[in-house]
């Protein structure tokens, strides 16, 4: 009798937890499966980036963007209202660098955002290797133009780029360029701190391929 019972007991749980898996399965594979196959969050980026395109906050892209935003949560129902609020901007004029010895060339270059307007100047060219404190040592920075190579060693803390800049300006730097290290031709659009204040030096980005290029060159 009492194997029967246990017996009886042990289907029943055999049962139960069958039919268990089978209710989770049914509940939740249609949701991880929609959740690949019918989620909204890639027609609402390709709306963004086909529709609005660069989305710099304060621009008419940037208006656009959150009309589209507007438009896809009414969709679903989802109440939104807009916050105006004040920060500092930034446009972006015309960006200028060049090469003018041992070759010329005008690189590929991006100003970082609170970059100010600056008349044209001529300099040579210093490097920094190492984007980490001490980096900059002793180096005679008068008067030139920082090639930052963005590296730093394992371990060590990195420099923020609004660091870089006024350690080079304290040194009387003329300018600041801080290469990328992603490759393929890409430049960081970021900008040169994070309390909208004038860059205390102009600071720009440049590809990787034309940085390694003039460091190259600066070493050899």
């Amino acid at each position: 009798m009492n194997r029967c019972l246990l017996l009886g007991l042990l289907l029943l749980l055999a049962a139960l937890f069958s039919l268990g898996a089978q209710t989770t399965h049914e509940s939740w594979y249609p949701i991880i499966g929609s959740a690949y196959v019918d989620n909204a969050s890639y027609s609402f980026l390709r709306r963004m980036c086909d529709e609005a395109g660069g989305r710099l906050s304060g621009t008419a892209s940037n208006e656009r963007a959150l009309g589209i935003l507007a438009e896809e949560l009414d969709r679903f129902g989802i109440p939104m209202r807009l916050e105006r609020y004040r920060f500092p901007g930034f446009i972006r004029g015309d960006d200028t660098v060049r090469v003018v010895a041992p070759y010329t060339a005008n690189l590929r270059a991006v100003a970082l955002g609170y970059t100010n307007a600056s008349p044209s100047f001529e300099a040579e060219i210093a490097i920094i290797h190492e984007a980490e404190p001490g980096a900059f040592g002793e180096a005679d920075l008068r008067e030139k133009i920082v090639l930052c190579t963005g590296e730093t060693r394992p371990g060590r803390e990195r420099l923020l780029r609004s660091e870089i800049i006024d350690s080079a300006a304290a040194r009387h730097a003329k300018a600041v360029l801080f290469i990328d290290t992603r490759g393929s031709g890409a430049t960081l659009v970021g900008t040169a701190n994070f309390h909208g204040k004038p860059s205390a030096v102009p600071a720009f980005s440049i590809t990787l391929e034309e940085g390694r290029r003039i460091q190259r060159l600066i070493e050899n």
